[in-house]
C-alpha cells in the first residue's frame, strides 16, 4: 500500500495489517525506510518521522489499541515534579501530556530512577492509559539518560520547525505581541512574525490560519508567519434562518436586526430577494446568507425573504448555521451543546451526525447544523454535518 504525503508532511494509511511495519520514503533526493514494530490489530499510531537523504528516524510514536492501552515515545519537552500527580509534556511535533500517578516505576537500563531526574531533552518510552486527552502512565522507561546528576543539563533538543492549520481559539495579548490556540496548541506571535493575507489585528476567534513557527520547550509554537488560509474561507461564511425578532435600527442600506440570537447588519453590497431593504420588519421569516464577524455578528451578503403561509409554525421555526464551533463541547452523548459565533446548539438522541459523530466533534471543526430554533434563540439540531477541510 502507499500514500501520498501533503504538503504540510502528513499522510495517513489505513487498513494496515499486524505484525512489523515498513515505511519506505522515495522523491527527489530522497530514499529512505524505517520499520514500525509490532503492529497489533486496530492500533492507532501516530509518528513523527524525521528523513534526510537516505536515512528516517522516529522523534514522537503515540500508539493507542481499542482497549484504550497507549504508548508514548519521544523526548520530554516539559516536565512538572512537583505537581500530584507529576506530569510530562511529551514529543516535540504532536505533545502528549503523561500523568505520573504516586509509586509508578520510572527506570533507565533496569535501575529506578527518581522524577527530578527526568530532563528536558530526554527521550523517554511510557506505557500506560489512556485519559482523554492525556495518557496516564504504568511505567516509564528512560532511553537516554542526560546524565546521571539530576542536576546536569542535557544537550539542547533539536530547534524544530511546526506547521498548524484549522480554526482560532482562545484569543488574547494585544499585537504584536498575541497568544492563542489552534488544533489544541498554543500559538504565540511577537514583534517578528509575519502576516500574510491578514494583520495583526485581523485575527479573531473562529478565523482560519495556517501557522508556520518553531517548537517551544513548553510544547508551545512561536509563530515565524501566520497566514490567513484562503482555501477555506466557507469556515468564515454563515447561514442563519429564522424570524427578525429584534426592530429594525438604521438606515437603508446600512441596517440592523436580529434573527433569533444573533445579530445581522447589512451595507451597499448586500442583495435582497423577495423584499426590499426598506420593507423588512420584525417578525418577518428570512434566510440570511453572509460572513460571520469576529463579534460573533453576520455580514448579510444576501437577506431573503421567507414567503411561508404564516400559520406554518415549524417551517418559521427552522434554523440553518454554518461556521466553525467556537466553544468547548459540554454535555455527554448524544445531548451536547456548543455554539457557532454567537449562535447555542444543542443535540438529542434524536440528532443525525453526518461524515462525523457526536463524540468526535471538537472545538475549530467546521460543521453545518440544521434544526428547529428555541425559544431562547438556542437551535436544536437535527442534522450536524461536518464540512470537510481543503488541503
Amino acid at each position: 500500500m502507499s500514500a501520498t504525503v501533503a504538503s504540510s508532511g502528513r499522510f495517513t494509511l489505513q487498513n494496515v495489517p499486524s505484525g512489523d511495519l515498513t515505511l519506505q520514503f522515495t522523491g527527489s533526493g530522497v530514499n529512505a525506510r524505517i520499520t514500525i514494530s509490532g503492529v497489533a490489530d486496530r492500533e492507532q499510531i501516530r509518528i513523527t518521522i524525521n528523513v534526510n537523504g537516505n536515512s528516517a528516524s522516529v522523534d514522537d510514536n503515540v500508539r493507542e489499541t481499542s482497549d484504550n492501552r497507549a504508548q508514548v515515545e519521544g523526548r520530554i519537552v516539559s516536565v512538572t515534579c512537583a505537581a500530584n500527580p507529576a506530569t510530562l509534556v511529551v514529543g516535540q511535533t504532536s505533545p502528549i501530556t503523561v500523568l505520573i500517578p504516586a509509586g509508578t516505576p520510572i527506570r533507565h537500563d533496569g535501575t529506578a530512577v527518581a522524577c527530578s531526574q527526568l530532563l528536558v531533552g530526554a527521550l523517554v518510552h511510557v506505557k500506560g492509559t489512556k485519559n482523554g486527552s492525556s495518557v496516564t502512565a504504568s511505567q516509564i522507561e528512560l532511553q537516554n539518560n542526560p546524565g546521571p546528576n539530576p542536576g546536569s543539563n542535557p544537550p539542547p533538543p533539536a530547534v524544530t520547525q511546526v506547521e498548524l492549520q484549522g480554526a482560532i481559539s482562545l484569543l488574547a495579548g494585544t499585537c504584536p505581541s498575541l497568544t492563542f490556540t489552534v488544533s489544541s496548541t498554543k500559538v504565540t506571535t511577537n514583534s517578528a512574525t509575519a502576516f500574510n493575507d491578514t494583520t495583526c489585528a485581523g485575527l479573531h476567534n473562529g478565523g482560519v490560519v495556517e501557522v508556520k513557527g518553531t517548537r517551544q520547550t513548553d510544547g508551545s509554537v512561536l509563530a515565524t508567519k501566520v497566514e490567513k488560509n484562503d482555501d477555506q474561507n466557507e469556515q468564515d461564511e454563515a447561514e442563519v434562518k429564522g424570524t427578525i425578532s429584534s426592530a429594525i435600527t438604521g438606515t437603508c442600506p446600512a441596517i440592523s436586526f436580529t434573527v433569533g440570537s444573533t445579530s445581522v447588519t447589512t451595507n451597499a453590497s448586500t442583495t435582497f430577494n423577495d423584499t426590499t431593504c426598506a420593507a423588512l420588519k420584525q417578525g418577518d421569516q428570512v434566510e440570511v446568507k453572509g460572513t460571520r464577524q469576529a463579534n460573533g455578528s453576520v455580514l448579510a451578503r444576501k437577506v431573503e425573504k421567507d414567503n411561508t403561509d404564516d400559520n406554518e409554525n415549524e417551517d418559521k421555526n427552522e434554523a440553518e448555521v454554518k461556521g466553525a464551533i467556537s466553544s468547548a463541547i459540554t454535555g455527554t452523548c448524544p445531548s451536547i451543546a456548543f455554539s457557532i459565533g454567537s449562535t447555542s446548539v444543542s443535540t438529542a438522541a434524536s440528532t443525525r451526525f453526518d461524515d462525523t459523530s457526536c463524540s468526535a466533534l471538537k472545538r475549530g471543526d467546521t460543521v453545518e447544523v440544521k434544526g428547529t430554533r428555541q425559544t431562547n434563540g438556542s437551535v436544536l439540531a437535527s442534522r450536524v454535518k461536518k464540512k470537510n477541510s481543503h488541503g
